[in-house]
């Protein structure tokens, strides 16, 4: 388990870097007109759990990188790594969102844990779709992933949040 975190904690500073490296030559880059605007963490996003928003961030983070790496024409390696670092990403974030649900007795744990299920199917077929050849990334996929985060945190991770803030102002 530890190794595991030690790999993604290289791995996402490695995506860092190259989030930087993008973002400096952004302006050089001529970005066809279809293309999606990249995400923006910022106050309507923030669900107020330092914990959990920490999280989305990198998450976009992930989305981003890989919507300007596809954009961008990087090595199908280099789109692979990235799409397979947001998958393994996803499991980590769903699983801290799963133990607060578990720790505080959230009672719609088990509709906001088939929504993280669903999307992890999704994921996975796109990746296994993708490392076999079958399908590329595409402005298509780009579009879900930015639209089913950005509905998950508005509408469901809100509601957990909210109901978080509850329980530690109950807290002694």
């Amino acid at each position: 388990m530890r190794s595991n975190s030690l790999r993604h904690f290289f791995f996402l500073n490695k995506c860092r870097l190259l989030s930087i490296s993008v973002d400096i030559v952004r302006s050089h880059v001529i970005l066809p007109g279809d293309v999606m605007q990249p995400m923006e963490f910022n106050d309507a996003l923030k669900v107020k759990n330092v914990i959990i928003d920490q999280e989305h961030e990198v998450l976009i983070d992930y989305i981003n990188l890989l919507q300007m790496s596809m954009v961008n024409e990087a090595s199908n390696t280099l789109l692979h790594k990235v799409l397979q670092g947001l998958v393994e990403y996803t499991k980590t974030h769903f699983f801290v969102e799963e133990e607060f649900m578990k720790a505080f007795h959230y009672p719609d744990a088990s509709a906001h844990r088939a929504a993280h299920e669903a999307f992890r199917h999704k994921i996975a077929d796109v990746l296994r779709d993708v490392e076999r050849g079958e399908a590329n990334l595409s402005a298509d996929i780009m579009q879900f992933l930015q639209h089913w985060l950005t509905e998950h945190i508005l509408k469901i991770d809100r509601k957990l949040s909210d109901f978080l803030a509850d329980k530690s102002l109950a807290a002694p």
